[in-house]
Parts: C-alpha cells; structure tokens; sequence
C-alpha cells in the first residue's frame, strides 16, 4: 500500500476513462484486470491503480470489469504505467 501515491493519484488529473475533471476522482484497483495479484479480502498493488470518476467507478464496479474496459477502448495496464513513470519522475526531482 502506498496512500501518498493514491492521493496524488486521485488529485493529480482526469478520470482516465471518461476524461472528466472534478473532485469525485478515486484511484481505483482493477482487480479483474489483474486477477492473480490480489487474493481474498486484499486489493492488487497501489501502482497499478487508474483514476476514475464517480460515475465510471460506479460503472465498473457493477460490471465485467475486462468487458468495461474494452468498451472504454483502453487498457488499465498501460495507463496505470503511464502513472507510475509520472510519480517516479516526480520523486527524482523533488
């Protein structure tokens, strides 16, 4: 767990998924999209969070979240990279 990067995560930009920008952004586990790294009662990694919305995280909560995602046309995976080189860069000149 790593709570200063879910923050910054979630304060840090848009929903990755509908691109909106307001204060209801969460950093959001996949866990379907990653369904080895996690187990019973315990969540993937921090760094392979996305930022979603309300509305999204709503969405994908109640769905197949593999077949929300291709509907989104993008994949968790590579965003969540995307985040992850942003927060080391961020780390290296701080």
């Amino acid at each position: 767990e790593c709570e200063p990067y879910r923050r910054w995560l979630a304060k840090s930009g848009v929903c990755d998924a509908c691109g909106v920008m307001d204060d209801t952004i969460v950093a959001h586990h996949p866990e379907h999209v990653y369904p080895s790294r996690g187990g019973t009662t315990t969540k993937i990694n921090d760094f392979l969070c996305v930022r979603l919305c309300h509305d999204c995280h709503q969405e994908v909560e109640e769905a197949d979240e593999q077949a929300w995602w291709q509907r989104q046309q993008k994949d968790p995976r590579v965003i969540s990279a995307r985040h992850q080189a942003r927060w080391n860069a961020k780390l290296v000149t701080e």
